[in-house]
């Protein structure tokens, strides 16, 4: 090899540049601002509380900046609509109340839940901060609880309800007969929850036929008892439909249980399509004595 051939050999081997560096495995997928949608438990340690979760859903359109609302469980049945405002590093979700509640906010007499949420890659985790939020003479007054509280993924294979009540669910009388079930949400404003324990308890949602869809549709349910499913309880056909109204019956709900406990019936369309897609929640927090 001549001279003038080696060195310009050696000038094109000094010339390459190394190649990259493989990318970074990220080991967190899930937690970031833009990648939180799905479903979060508390965790204390090594220890989870069930008691204590939430959903987050992704109210973006294509194109958008991600956003977030929230169906929040914080120590209870009771499961609470939030929205979500993206801040720099968090989110912070406030409590959606119902017309009654918003109200007696307004007049100082009750507190809404308000929750920011920050994604932690280095433990895989959100940390959330709580705050209860009141009304005052002087405006809007955050109170933060002490301390962080941490959520985890939640674990596949466990089945959970989060999603909040979109209607009343009613017992005995007023699962029959939707005339008694009227007078009461005319009378309390919703389902009376109160009712004896018993292993064959008759409960009801009642729906408007042209609300739920067409005629051709199938209709069935899934029923749910303290947040879990009701075993052999999935995809029971709804009651038929008359004079406009379907009635969804379950006469036999069994619930030999005193104390508070709660109940829900997701219902479903099914159409020549064949895709089941949910209608509402029916549910009821009920007090069985």
């Amino acid at each position: 090899m001549g001279i003038g051939l080696a060195l310009t050999v050696g000038l094109m081997a000094c010339s390459q540049e190394p190649p990259p560096p493989p990318p970074v495995e990220d080991k967190c997928p899930a937690v970031g601002m833009d990648v939180m949608a799905g479903q979060w438990i508390k965790v204390d340690g090594q220890k989870a509380d069930h008691t204590h979760r939430f959903e987050l859903v992704s109210t973006a359109n294509e194109g958008e900046e991600i956003n977030y609302d929230m169906w929040y469980v914080g120590g209870s049945f009771t499961k609470k609509r939030m929205t979500g405002v993206r801040k720099t590093n968090d989110f912070q979700f406030t409590e959606v109340p119902s017309a009654a509640k918003k109200e007696a906010y307004e007049r100082g007499e009750q507190t809404l839940t308000r929750l920011y949420v920050q994604p932690k890659k280095q433990k895989c985790s959100l940390r959330v901060s709580v705050m209860e939020v009141s009304m005052t003479d002087k405006g809007e007054k955050v109170a933060a609880k002490p301390g962080f509280v941490e959520y985890l993924t939640f674990p596949e294979g466990q089945k959970l309800t989060f999603r909040p009540c979109d209607e009343p669910l009613f017992f005995g009388s007023a699962a029959k007969d939707h005339g008694v079930a009227e007078g009461q949400i005319a009378s309390l404003g919703g389902s009376d929850p109160v009712h004896s324990f018993g292993e064959a308890i008759p409960v009801a949602a009642w729906s408007d036929t042209a609300a739920d869809g067409d005629d051709a549709c199938s209709y069935d349910m899934d029923l749910y008892f303290d947040d879990r499913p009701v075993e052999g309880k999935q995809s029971l056909a709804a009651g038929e439909a008359k004079d406009g109204v379907r009635q969804w019956l379950i006469p036999e709900w069994y619930a030999p249980y005193s104390g508070n406990h709660h109940f829900e019936v997701y219902r479903y369309r099914t159409c020549t399509d064949g895709a089941r897609s949910l209608i509402a929640v029916s549910c009821v927090d009920a007090v069985l004595q």
